[in-house]
């Protein structure tokens, strides 16, 4: 019995896309990775302490500090700023949710440092040392701060956070001026706690103090809901540890690149690592399979299984291998419609030849005749003149 396979309208309608609330559940391993990144040194800002200042970062020292007096920033910084967890780079402080979304967002940095807290860790060193400075790498982080926002301040006020709560001072130690962003918080001492329920802004629930005797305040950065990232460009390899690797076209029509939501809404192949850490991203890797015709593709990764369950990415595939031998049949019927269309074409050719060759085979015959029988005159006039030469030689 025939089965009619899915359209890829079909399946994109029956794939499961969890309710946002599931996806903010569904943290589990980020949550366990973010302890791991914050062991190596991650958000209390004491990470970066024992790098050396450049001579760039000495003058973006100087200008956000207002306190250095005769003193070089490189003095400074060992003598007062260590101690108070300033930012002694130019680059800005990356949580560890924002390294991770570093990491994530590309590829080529997936491939050099791979996956796990150790990659979080030296996303954010890339970004520090390189990233910060080069558009490609900072244009994609400039709007990650927005994500944060202040729940509290003193011990009085509690907050419900479903992500890291930050501590630290309200007031900037140099200046005395209110610490009003989260980013200007980062530039100093802070005590970072994962959160999920409400909880006191109090040094007994951060465990330290990060600023003795001076009022503190609390910031919540939001948990990142998981959604799959960007693995590779085609042709490239794409890391996804045992997860489902999405293909598809890699720009709208707009010319803007796509992320994963809008990849997925105009088609797309799927497919298991099978066991494997990565995937080749191109048609090979997917039974062949082309989701954009004749453009860019790229390659997402998620990891987590959490989009797709094995029962779609079989139809997905029961849908490309019918594209591919209905692809096949049109092309057998064109090709059989070229042939009867040479086969008449020579047919006719050989016909007009032929009607050819038979006229002029008749204009040759008839042109014979007519020589032969101008010959025969000749012949009669030459006989006649012979005749009438011996008669008149005989007289």
């Amino acid at each position: 019995m025939d089965i009619e396979p899915p359209s890829m309208e079909q399946i994109k309608k029956n794939m499961y896309v969890p309710p946002a609330e599931d996806m903010e559940k569904d943290t589990k391993n980020i949550d366990n990775m973010m302890k791991s990144v914050k062991a190596l040194g991650g958000d209390s800002g004491h990470s970066d302490d024992s790098a050396k200042m450049t001579d760039g970062d000495a003058m973006c020292y100087q200008t956000r500090y207002n306190d250095l007096k005769d003193k070089t920033p490189r003095e400074h910084f060992k003598l007062v700023g260590q101690a108070q967890g300033r930012l002694h780079t130019c680059a800005r402080r990356l949580s560890s949710y924002e390294a991770l979304t570093y990491l994530h967002t590309f590829p080529e940095l997936q491939a050099k440092f791979g996956d796990g807290a150790s990659a979080v860790k030296q996303a954010r060193e890339h970004y520090r040392t390189l990233g910060f400075g080069q558009a490609h790498f900072n244009e994609a982080m400039k709007d990650t701060t927005k994500k944060a926002w202040k729940c509290g301040t003193g011990a009085k006020q509690s907050c419900k956070c479903h992500g890291t709560l930050w501590y630290g001072a309200t007031k900037r130690p140099d200046d005395k001026k209110p610490i009003d962003s989260w980013d200007d918080l980062k530039q100093w001492k802070t005590v970072t706690k994962e959160s999920e329920e409400w909880m006191s802004c109090t040094d007994a629930n951060f465990g330290s103090d990060p600023w003795p005797e001076q009022e503190k305040q609390c910031w919540c950065e939001n948990k990142p809901a998981y959604k799959p990232w960007k693995c590779a460009d085609e042709g490239d390899e794409c890391l996804c540890d045992s997860g489902w690797v999405v293909y598809g076209a890699k720009v709208g029509a707009d010319k803007k690149e796509l992320d994963f939501f809008g990849t997925i809404k105009l088609s797309m192949a799927v497919n298991g690592t099978h066991g494997k850490r990565t995937l080749q991203c191109d048609a090979s890797s997917f039974d062949g399979a082309d989701p954009a015709p004749d453009a860019d593709k790229a390659c997402f990764c998620d990891q987590k299984k959490q989009f797709f369950d094995k029962s779609f990415v079989a139809a997905t595939k029961i849908f490309w291998k019918a594209s591919q031998l209905e692809s096949q049949s049109e092309g057998e019927l064109k090709r059989t419609a070229e042939h009867s269309t040479e086969v008449v074409k020579v047919t006719k050719e050989r016909e007009s030849t032929a009607k050819e060759s038979t006229t002029s085979a008749g204009v040759e015959n008839d042109k014979a005749l007519a020589d032969i029988q101008a010959a025969k005159v000749c012949a009669i006039q030459s006989i006649e003149e012979a005749y009438k030469f011996r008669k008149a030689k005989i007289q």
